[in-house]
């Protein structure tokens, strides 16, 4: 039986413990047990930890719901998103589209209007994650709409996050406490929530070579970036702009941690203080070029940077 299993392309099984609609290609009989026996996990579709699949053409999963994790997929295995849609899926606690817990490639197609309370689009949680294409859009969740990453090490070489709304902390992306993240290129866009708008970094690291993060919104503070906690931000290069806050913030909030400036723009931010960066902790800035640094804390240190203006406040709020 098992070898019939492993020769099929595609299998089709509907589970009257789990509801769950189950794709696997490629995948051997464990991957199959567990989908059926686990009903918390994958609304969708369960990948075990021996198995692969790659998702792709014009699928649409869609309307599924898982009690725990993965409304749409939930990922222990290998995971390569090729096309297709994973949409309108909901999970109650992490990654309302996808849940990834071991290897997961995104290399086109759509992650969209999914709903979680951490994660609506991708929870990411261990191993390796890589976005090569596609887009990350609509999603919801009290954090980390679009991507809600706790550990590993997730790379943004291209595709868009863009859209999604957390009614809290990182619209777009939220890190903590062991995740790391490197943006390569691409956009960070049109993102909200009340903290970091685009991204939200608790503890772990932000690292940006390229890119854009522009038109995100938060409604406290840090519409670009909230840094806080131990938590890192590099940026090599890249542009931060266009982002409004109603609160401090436009481009950067720091509130701990240390954000290091290599190079890249900061520019065209709204807020109603520290429209560029707002600085409470740590602002390392070596390079790049930056306009209206408002500084709570002396603790920001130029080297051979370019800027427009630096407020220090003696205020302490």
């Amino acid at each position: 039986m098992k070898r019939i299993l492993k020769k099929m392309l595609l299998y089709v099984s509907f589970s009257m413990m789990s509801f769950a609609l189950i794709f696997c290609f490629g995948f051997n009989a464990f991957c199959v047990q567990d989908a059926m026996a686990d009903a918390v996990n994958g609304g969708g579709l369960y990948v075990g930890k021996s198995s692969t699949l790659n998702y792709e053409g014009k699928r649409n999963l869609s309307g599924f719901i898982a009690s725990s994790n993965g409304g749409g997929i939930y990922n222990i295995g290998t995971l390569n998103l090729n096309g297709g849609t994973v949409s309108a899926n909901k999970a109650n606690s992490y990654g309302g589209g996808v849940f990834s817990d071991g290897t997961f490639t995104m290399n086109g197609g759509t992650i969209s209007d999914n709903e979680a309370l951490h994660g609506g689009g991708l929870a990411f949680t261990s191993g390796t994650g890589t976005m090569n294409a596609g887009s990350i859009s609509g999603n919801k969740s009290e954090d980390g709409a679009g991507i809600h990453a706790t550990g590993g090490t997730f790379t943004l070489v291209d595709g868009s996050i863009t859209g999604n709304t957390s009614s809290d902390m990182g619209g777009g992306i939220y890190i903590s406490p062991d995740g790391k993240f490197v943006f390569k290129k691409g956009s960070i866009s049109g993102n909200s929530a009340k903290y970091g708008g685009a991204i939200y970094i608790d503890s772990g690291s932000f690292t940006m070579s390229d890119g854009t993060i522009s038109g995100n919104k938060a409604t406290n503070q840090g519409s670009g970036f909230y840094l806080t906690s131990t938590g890192t931000f590099t940026m090599n290069g890249g542009t931060i702009s266009g982002n409004t806050c109603s609160g401090a913030g436009g481009g950067a909030y720091v509130n701990a941690g240390t954000f290091t400036m290599n190079g890249g723009t900061i520019s065209g931010n709204t807020a109603t203080t520290g429209s560029g960066v707002y600085v409470k902790s740590t602002f390392k800035m070596n390079g790049g070029r930056t306009e209206y640094v408002l500084v709570r804390l002396i603790s920001v240190l130029f080297a051979t940077a370019s800027y427009i203006a630096v407020v220090v406040s003696p205020d302490w709020n």
